[in-house]
């Protein structure tokens, strides 16, 4: 025998008038990375290539002192040096990179709503633009106040 179960009540909310749905729908827009974030990865790059770079030339420069006093051989480490001196070489052009986008000057909107955002070298702002065409959108965006 199979029993029926009674369906749950749908209770139904009261209607919103749509300035009261706008009012209650607050949109927080995530923080985003300030365009000048990536200069600590090129400062990061920087340490380790000079790390890298100083350690092979001191070993080189330590086994060479150690054979010229007391004959034998030594040990250059041209690959590790080499690789520490492009480490650096990359890390230089990041950073270069890096400052230019601290400037103030606009950029791709970081939220994807526009097609720029107007960064003022320490937050976005909510200025905006759209196919050349300025406004405002004043939701706060990573820290623009």
């Amino acid at each position: 025998m199979v029993m029926q179960q009674d369906a749950p009540e749908r209770v139904q909310a009261p209607p919103v008038s749509p300035d009261q749905a706008r009012a209650d729908h607050v949109e927080e827009a995530p923080p985003l990375p300030e365009p000048g974030a990536r200069k600590t990865h090129g400062t990061v790059l920087m340490a380790v290539g000079l790390v890298i770079f100083l350690v092979s030339v001191g070993i080189s420069l330590v086994t060479y002192s150690n054979a010229r006093e007391e004959g034998g051989t030594y040990v250059v480490l041209w690959g590790p040096a080499l690789l520490g001196l492009v480490l650096c070489g990359v890390a230089l052009v990041r950073l270069a990179r890096a400052g230019s986008a601290t400037r103030p000057q606009w950029h791709a909107d970081p939220t994807g709503r526009h097609e720029r955002r107007y960064w003022d070298g320490a937050h976005w702002t909510d200025r905006v633009s759209d196919h050349g065409h300025e406004g405002t959108d004043p939701t706060k965006v990573g820290g623009a106040q």
